[in-house]
């Protein structure tokens, strides 16, 4: 796909097509990261880890490393964590 620089004040600009934000999981507040690669601009989405509250997996509020240590033999599967509340 070919685009056309844009002047935009003292920058340059490029549109991006619906179709190829969707694809990369980009919506218009997700914050990007410009990279110079080998010669090429890449651009690509910052992935913002929320925290994980773990009350709302097991259900209750403590969480024994026993719990920890099963929940990880056993993949992290949503499904199975319920099961130990």
């Amino acid at each position: 796909m070919v685009r056309k620089l844009q002047k935009i004040g003292n920058s340059h600009g490029i549109t991006i097509p619906k179709s190829i934000l969707e694809k990369a999981r980009i919506s218009e507040d997700t914050e990007i990261e410009l990279r110079l690669n080998k010669g090429k601009i890449e651009i690509v989405p910052v992935m913002r880890i929320r925290p994980l509250r773990l009350e709302g997996i097991w259900g209750k509020r403590s969480v024994s490393l026993k719990d920890l240590t099963e929940a990880r033999r056993k993949g992290l599967d949503m499904d199975r964590m319920k099961k130990f509340s």
